[in-house]
Parts: C-alpha cells; structure tokens; sequence
C-alpha cells in the first residue's frame, strides 16, 4: 500500500470536475490582474480541505493524482480554488466514496483468538511503515480501553523502541499536561515534527519527554471509528526529517486501516465474549433456581451473581428488573422514562442523558415471559457504547436468566408473599 491509494479515483473524475470550471476565463483574468488579487478571489489549500472535510496533504495528493484539478497555481507553487471547483468536488465525494483495499483486514484471520492478538495486528503495521520509512525507528499504539471515562484510559497496545517509562508517565499526565497526543485525540488532526529541538509549535511536556528519550522526529496520527477517536498512531525516529506530502499521506491512510483493524478485532473478540457470557448467565440462572434457599429472600440478593457476570461483560454501572414478584426499578427519572418506552411492539429502547461528558447511556429491553407477563430489565453506561446491539442481546439473555432465578417461570411460588408486590426500588448496583 502506498500514499497513492488515497482519494485516488479514476480519470474521467479529474475531466469530470473541470468541466464545471472555465480554465481559459481564470487565464485570461490571470494575466489582466496581479497574482494577490487573483488568490483574495480564490481560496487556499487550508480553506479548501476543510470545505471538503479532508486533510491538507490529502488535497495535496489528490492534485498530484489529478483528481482534483486547482483552478490556479501560484508562482510559489501554492493552488488556489474556486467554490464551483469545490463543490463539484464535493459531489463526487459524497457520490463516489473513496474506496482502498485494505491490507490490514486479511491479518484478522490469523490474529483473532490470539490472547495478544491486537498488539500483533499492529507489529504487522510496523513491518509495513519500517519497509516504507525505514528512519522511523520507533513506533506505539495507543487505544482507549473498553470503557473509557477519559483520556487517562489510554492504554498500550503495541510499543517498538520507545522507552519503558515513556507512555506510562504520558498517560499518567495526558489529562493535566498539554501532550501532543492530547491535542490530537481532541482534535482528531495529526501533528508531525520535522526537528523537534527547533519545532516552535510543539508543546513544552512533549519537548522535555522525547529529549529526555533522545528523539529528534515524532507523528502523532489519530485512529478514528464512526467520527471518533479511539486511539493513536505515534511513530518517530533519533534523527532529524523532513515529513514529505506522500509520508503524511502514506502514515495517515495507515492509521485509518488500522482502526478500521482494531474496531473489527474487537467486534469479532466482544461477540465471542457476549456468547460466551449468554452461556455463563443461564448456567448460574439454573443454580440459582435449583438451590435450596429459603424462597423469600430478596429478588436484589437472589440475582446478585447475575448481576456481577452481566456488569463484568459489559462495564454496566447498574442494572435495573421490574416484573411480576420483583420490582428493583431506578430512583432517577431518567432510567425509569426509558423503561417505560419498551413494549411488545418495541422490545428495545436507548437514551443518552446528562450534560457533562461522559454522559450516561442507558439500554432497556423488555422480555416476555409468557402471554400475559413481561419482564423489563435497563442497564445504564457512563461511557460510549461500541457494542449496543450486543449489549442488548445480553440484556435480554440476563432478563430470561433473571426470571429463571427468581421463579417468574412459574417453577417457584415467587420471591414474595402471595398476592403483596415488592416495595425494593433500590437498583441492582454493579459489585464494582
């Protein structure tokens, strides 16, 4: 793979967009006005790839593709755009996605299973970046761990060359020294130092922590899923360099196969942990049920061991049951308006409340029991959720787990006296 891969198109689509500019008009205005009048009528390569929503040294590349054709060059050898350009552009875009064969995806194969399986999906990145730019000596992965409140829940995947104590004291002060791993998890924009002891705009923690590990040059690429980050890609080298237009694009089209790697990884590995999970819960539901415990100790306690594999699998930080005999339903409003939401025309709802970040996600399902009796069971998240859908099987299987255990089924008589409802409200807090 290499950086010409990116936003490259076929060349009907260079043809394509300058039909919808007049060269021979931009000539003709070119040679009766100055070159600074010509460019306050045009707009820049910053202002361009951000109208397009593409990196500058993307841009860059798709001229030299000629996917892109500016409709003026400077005597500088700066391109300048008119906004008909940049929309038919833009047309093309959103109508023709760029599409690369990812070299990444076909690893998965051999990697999925793999107890370090992710750290040795990126050694297969390294290879290929040591090939391509073998002074690039050192380089790391950082991603965000399964349930991230914050950018302290970095974690080290895979690390060639750097230091032992170069990531675990970044990580340990991302969230109160201006790192430039922060700025790019924050902005989701790469950042690359040709010579970090001249670098004007690199930040003083960063300076201090490569030159006490005596690196020179250092890039910071974000990996990104679904408009998010979820990690980064830091490569460097002990010796000064310059980071040519096809090097950026060449690293960054890297990064984003990656993530893209990493995001199926997890996937595959979380659906295999969900299954297995499912299994644990309905095993300890048939414990549960076949115990010989008196039968009015209390649905919170009696599903306690159901509650703790539910929360341990996913990272819930509760879990709320109402149904017939049990009612340890959520004090919050918020949780209970969610639960009310479900029914038999829709088993599932999800809502984002809270105003400061993370913000809570809860999960409601409703799970018939029979023709008359339904069981709803919510489980609430401070952080995003990757793996709803899963999540949402595996409420469901904890909802039948649940009945099972408190004798809903109609194996037991039920967790209260007969014909008294439960007064317990208190939620089904996570052990953790």
């Amino acid at each position: 793979m290499t950086a010409v891969a990116v936003l490259e198109r076929s060349s009907s689509m260079a043809r394509d967009v300058a039909q919808h500019v007049d060269h021979d008009r931009f000539a003709e205005l070119a040679e009766r006005e100055p070159e600074d009048a010509q460019a306050d009528k045009l707009v820049g390569a910053n202002e361009a790839a951000r109208f397009l929503g593409i990196h500058r040294s993307t841009l860059h590349q798709a001229v030299k593709n000629g996917a892109i054709v500016p409709d003026l060059t400077t005597h500088g050898g700066h391109f300048r755009f008119s906004r008909a350009t940049l929309d038919a552009v833009a047309v093309r875009i959103a109508r023709e996605p760029v599409a690369t064969l990812s070299e990444l995806l076909p690893e998965l194969t051999t990697t999925l299973g793999d107890p370090d399986g992710r750290r040795n999906l990126c050694l297969r990145v390294h290879e290929r970046i040591h090939h391509a730019l073998p002074d690039l000596s050192v380089f790391a992965v950082l991603g965000f761990k399964a349930h991230a409140r914050s950018l302290k829940d970095l974690e080290i995947i895979a690390s060639v060359g750097f230091p032992d104590w170069y990531f675990p004291e970044l990580i340990a002060n991302v969230e109160r020294r201006d790192y430039e791993v922060k700025y790019v998890l924050r902005t989701l924009r790469p950042r690359y130092f040709d010579d970090i002891t001249s670098a004007k705009d690199l930040g003083s923690p960063t300076r201090a922590l490569n030159r006490r590990s005596a690196l020179q040059t250092l890039a910071i690429f974000p990996l990104m899923q679904d408009g998010r980050a979820r990690g980064v890609l830091v490569v460097g080298g002990a010796h000064a360099r310059k980071f040519q237009t096809p090097d950026i694009a060449f690293l960054q089209n890297t990064a984003d196969e990656l993530a893209i790697a990493l995001a199926c990884h997890d996937y595959m590995d979380g659906a295999r942990a969900q299954i297995l999970t499912a299994g644990d819960l309905m095993r300890e539901a048939l414990r549960l049920r076949a115990e010989s415990r008196a039968p009015e100790k209390r649905a919170a306690a009696r599903i306690a061991p159901l509650v703790e594999l539910f929360c341990e699998a996913t990272g819930a930080e509760a879990v709320y049951l109402t149904g017939p005999g049990a009612n340890l339903g959520p004090r919050s409003e918020a949780p209970r308006q969610l639960m009310s939401r479900v029914s038999r025309r829709h088993h599932t709802a999800t809502e984002r409340w809270g105003e400061s970040w993370p913000q809570t996600t809860g999960i409601a399902v409703l799970a018939p029991i029979n023709t008359r009796a339904n069981v709803v069971v919510a489980a609430e998240w401070q952080s995003d959720l990757v793996r709803q859908q899963e999540f949402e099987a595996l409420l469901y299987v904890f909802a039948a787990a649940s009945a099972l255990a408190l004798g809903m089924d109609g194996t037991r008589q039920g967790v209260t006296t007969p014909g008294r409802r439960s007064t317990a409200h208190a939620p089904v807090a996570s052990p953790r």
